[in-house]
């Protein structure tokens, strides 16, 4: 093939990147959307970028952050970059007409989600701590597949031991990964952690006491959790 046409397959195969920025220049939201031929439909859902929660999967090095909480009224500008080219708008996020809030309710809003991102940004560092001691001892057993069988005896001893106490400490996040349907263990830090989402988010006016209530139930589980973690590293 020529290298005009590599070149043209490899820009099909590129994403359109969305950045996000507030009027101070600080990055909110970026995320990317693969594009057809003809007219392609782009849309922010006027939320933030997310810290993403423990989970088993490790991310692909390209993969979005998911959306979080939704950003105060007011104008933003949206960067559109593909490739070597660029383009920009600004946009106006709009209040609600028929309900429109109060601007001290939402900067309350705001305080709680962003210290509920805090939150599970430590729970995830701490998993992933996990998940990497997982992945160490799966490399481990591999490297010693050859070796003599009282050396894998000893060996496979150890590391059964040591999986079941890193088991034991995923289970303080999630449910087990032979669990079938939905469902939710509200002991369960994940859990715990999404309840005071789902409150924040529903939140329209100033926060209330299940936001408050919730929030002390994340701050806990997330203290008692990590604190199991640190001591068995």
């Amino acid at each position: 093939k020529s290298e005009e046409k590599k070149s043209e397959e490899k820009k099909g195969d590129e994403k359109l990147k969305i950045s996000v920025f507030d009027l101070q220049g600080k990055l909110v939201r970026n995320f990317s959307s693969e594009l057809k031929d003809g007219v392609n439909r782009i849309s922010w859902n006027c939320d933030v970028n997310r810290v993403r929660f423990p989970s088993r999967t490790e991310p692909k090095p390209d993969e979005d952050l998911p959306g979080g909480y939704k950003v105060l009224p007011g104008k933003y500008k949206m960067l559109f970059q593909l490739g070597k080219w660029k383009d920009s708008v600004t946009v106006e996020v709009k209040a609600d007409p028929f309900t429109p809030p109060r601007q001290a309710d939402l900067l309350n809003t705001m305080k709680w989600a962003e210290e509920l991102q805090g939150l599970v940004k430590s729970a995830s560092e701490s998993f992933t701590r996990i998940r990497k001691a997982k992945e160490t001892i799966a490399l481990v057993e591999k490297l010693i597949a050859n070796q003599k069988d009282t050396v894998k005896k000893e060996m496979g001893k150890m590391h059964k031991t040591l999986s079941q106490q890193l088991d034991s400490l995923v289970d303080l996040f999630m449910q087990k990964e032979d669990v079938k349907g939905i469902q939710r263990n509200p002991k369960e830090l994940n859990s715990i952690l999404g309840t005071a989402g789902y409150y924040i988010d529903a939140s329209w006016n100033d926060p209330g006491e299940n936001v408050k209530i919730a929030m002390d139930n994340a701050r806990m589980k997330t203290k008692e959790v990590t604190t199991n973690v640190d001591d068995w590293f």
